[in-house]
């Protein structure tokens, strides 16, 4: 073989080598893309339709006082009705002890974008309140906004419930200002959905609700995938009973979809 088939031989190898190595990083890339979708899986797409209707209730709602002027509150809503739920605005309030007097009150709604028939959701933030009004406060309530109804549609991936029990991560509530959870993904792995964020409801070891939390899931956590997702909450009772913890994550249609 002469010197110059060599080098072409060699140039064709170098070749192949490159566009077989491009090949793989961009399997690699779209098998771990967390939007990636699987084969013959649908979009999640808007209801066709909406209406007026009702059927949402608070089931449960509590709070804790974190230190003198920081609340931890959460509560659970639930769709009593036939129909999906859908962008349902709440907001929390704390009242006095009496009731009456409104004392603190979430300046921006929550909206829960579904709530399907016979579902519970979870709903939580942290409160700050001025030291000279927070010893007044004597309970919680959630006031329901607006909502539309849409009739359920059990192959539309955004009516499927997103609500898990997640783990623990790091170290009771106390030793740091942050505890750190973790959460399967969605097995599906399908488009059309984002996240509009995520609550933690948190209960006591007799189960009865003691706060919440407003936490940040990972970007793609709504179209699934095989690695599980880790968040941190803020707002942790210390008499929380963490394997009680409820997690709902609020997936909304992708506006750019």
């Amino acid at each position: 073989m002469t010197g110059l088939a060599m080098w072409r031989m060699v140039a064709v190898v170098a070749a192949a080598v490159l566009i077989l190595g491009a090949a793989w990083i961009e399997w690699g890339r779209a098998r771990d893309r967390p939007g990636g979708p699987s084969p013959g899986c649908r979009a999640a797409r808007a209801p066709a339709a909406t209406s007026a209707g009702s059927g949402l209730v608070v089931a449960e709602r509590g709070f804790s006082r974190l230190d003198e002027h920081t609340f931890s509150l959460g509560a659970l809503v639930e769709n009593g009705s036939g129909k999906v739920a859908y962008r349902t605005a709440v907001t929390f309030e704390l009242l006095d002890r009496a009731g009456g007097d409104r004392i603190w009150a979430q300046r921006q709604p929550v909206e829960i974008p579904v709530v399907g028939p016979g579902r519970r959701v979870a709903v939580g933030v942290g409160a700050t309140v001025p030291t000279v009004d927070a010893a007044e406060v004597g309970r919680v309530e959630l006031r329901l906004g607006e909502t539309h109804w849409a009739a359920p549609d059990e192959s539309n991936l955004l009516f499927q419930a997103h609500d898990t029990r997640p783990g623990l991560a790091s170290a009771e509530p106390g030793s740091s200002p942050w505890v750190e959870f973790w959460a399967a993904r969605p097995p599906a792995r399908c488009e059309g959905l984002v996240e509009r964020g995520a609550a933690l409801l948190f209960r006591d070891a007799n189960g009865t609700v003691v706060g919440g939390d407003t936490v940040e899931v990972s970007r793609g956590f709504c179209s699934g995938g095989d690695f599980p997702d880790t968040f941190a909450a803020q707002f942790v009772p210390q008499r929380a009973a963490l394997d009680r913890t409820e997690l709902s994550v609020y997936c909304d249609i992708d506006p750019s979809g």
